[in-house]
């Protein structure tokens, strides 16, 4: 993975969490299966 891929990725995520209503300061919980590839 590229830095630009994982600033792709970034910012995905972040559209999408302030799509659900969440801003700048709130806090959030990522529970994965502590793997790093998708």
């Amino acid at each position: 993975m590229t830095f630009r891929q994982l600033g792709e990725q970034r910012d995905r995520l972040a559209a999408g969490l302030a799509g659900l209503g969440l801003m700048k300061g709130d806090r959030v919980a990522i529970l994965t299966d502590g793997g790093l590839e998708p």
